[in-house]
């Protein structure tokens, strides 16, 4: 949970970071507010999600496994 909930705030903070700078900027283009942190928010939020459920799953598989042999 922890990752997770660690993974919402970095791409909480990189979103407003973003778009503070592209405001301070005066730049209009819709990639620093929208663009860069979507693609951060899939690696934070998804990704590192999926692989930590993974290594969890594998881990109580091994460990059952292990058990039921016995």
């Amino acid at each position: 949970f922890g990752n997770m909930a660690a993974g919402m705030i970095i791409s909480s903070m990189v979103y407003y970071g973003l778009g503070s700078v592209a405001a301070m900027l005066n730049i209009s283009i819709p990639i620093f507010s929208v663009g860069i942190p979507a693609i951060l928010s899939l690696y934070f939020d998804l990704f590192s999600g999926v692989v930590q459920a993974y290594v969890f799953i594998m881990l109580t598989m091994v460990y059952v496994g292990n058990e039921i042999a016995e």
